[in-house]
Formats: structure tokens, sequence, C-alpha cells
């Protein structure tokens, strides 16, 4: 919950997935962090990682910058 951005709200559904609440939304939405299990229920829920419209990163003390030159998660992971 610490790292919520304000007025965000994730409910556990099941064991991989959230009811997401976020400001000026009409309804909540279902989403996972699990890529696999995302892959099995694309259809009915929504991948919640960087990218995703719905994804705020969170607010972290001592944040640094993405390297530049980095394009993907596995770029940000190994800096």
């Amino acid at each position: 919950p610490e790292l919520m951005p304000d007025n965000f709200r994730a409910e556990p559904l099941g064991s991989k997935e959230y009811k997401l609440t976020a400001p000026n939304m009409a309804e909540s939405v279902r989403v996972t962090t699990d890529p696999e299990y995302f892959d099995k229920h694309s259809d009915s829920l929504e991948l919640w990682s960087p990218g995703n419209p719905l994804f705020v990163p969170p607010r972290l003390s001592g944040h640094r910058s993405p390297p530049s030159g980095a394009t993907a998660l596995k770029d940000l992971l190994d800096s």
C-alpha cells in the first residue's frame, strides 16, 4: 500500500489478480503482474506493468533515472 500512487487501490481477487481502482476511472479493472497468467487470461484482464497506461511507477526514495539507451525491462534490471 505505501508504494501505491495517491488515490489508487488494489484489492486481491485471487492468487494472481487484483481489482485496480484509480482516480477518474468509471469502473475498476482486473489486473495481474504475472506475465504467464496474463497470457492465459489476456481477454479478461490487464498486465499491470511499465508501459501499460494504468501503471504509475511507485514513489521510491533515491529514485534513479533509467540509463540512456535502455529499451527493455532487462536493460533496466541489468544496469
